[in-house]
């Protein structure tokens, strides 16, 4: 698998959507954001989706901690995990994992765990939870040197939101965590895309769906809804969790 340099931004995520969407299964998939990552110096260290309500057992189809982190992480499943999962379900928002304050998590494996993430190779490691619906994504993305804010926020959570949503759509063992309330999943989906700030065009390409169709969606969304615009109908899915908030609080998020 090796995925096409662009220098254009938008045209690496319609690669990477059509990379996700040649994966065989979810490990695949995630390994071909790995290597979007790596284009972009940084690195993926792991990927989780779990249902909010546990009502389904996780799934971890991606890892690439030191062995030392990943032993302190399966200790710490019994416990209420990690203190990134834990952070992650707190704060639904991103952060950096090295900026955690040890005081909250006292117990000595987590303790333990927040020490070795010092020792790595990144001063900067992003943590994106995404909530949809019933279920939560967690990836922790090592950033080396650059900082976690600013246009460099912006992009990585952006990658990580369309991946997602491309990642739902594909794989039955994953959507089930996260069915929406009342549209269906590429309604779902498109909505998602549309309050990123995509085009019917750009959402076309990017789902591999004719513009027409894509409009058809969204007015169906809008009827389940009762949605009098395309914001409006933003508004309405965000508040009803039918999509994720990561990507249209961003500048509201406290640092």
């Amino acid at each position: 698998m090796k995925i096409q340099e662009s220098v254009d931004s938008e045209m690496d995520l319609f690669v990477l959507a059509n990379q996700l969407r040649s994966a065989k299964d979810i490990n695949w998939a995630c390994a071909v954001l790995s290597q979007q990552l790596k284009l972009l110096n940084f690195e993926l260290l792991s990927v989780k989706f779990c249902d909010l309500q546990d009502e389904k057992p996780p799934i971890r189809p991606y890892g690439a901690y030191p062995q030392v982190i990943s032993d302190l992480a399966i200790g710490l499943r019994d416990t209420g995990g990690c203190p990134i999962s834990r952070e992650a379900q707190k704060r639904l928002s991103p952060f950096d994992a090295l900026h955690i304050q040890q005081t909250a998590h006292i117990d000595f494996l987590s303790k333990r765990f927040l020490q070795e993430l010092k020792k790595m190779d990144h001063a900067h490691i992003a943590v994106i939870p995404l909530v949809i619906g019933r279920g939560l994504a967690v990836y922790t993305v090592g950033l080396m040197n650059t900082e976690f804010k600013g246009d460099t926020r912006e992009m990585l959570v952006g990658i990580i939101s369309n991946a997602t949503t491309l990642l739902i759509g594909q794989f039955p063992e994953v959507s089930t965590l996260f069915e929406a309330k009342l549209l269906s999943s590429n309604e779902a989906r498109c909505v998602m895309l549309g309050s990123n700030g995509h085009s019917d065009f750009e959402i076309g390409k990017i789902l591999d769906l004719s513009e027409h169709v894509v409009k058809h969606l969204f007015d169906n969304a809008a009827q389940k809804l009762e949605a009098k615009t395309r914001s409006h109908l933003i508004s309405k899915a965000l508040a009803g969790g039918e999509i994720s908030n990561m990507h249209c609080t961003l500048d509201n998020v406290d640092l």
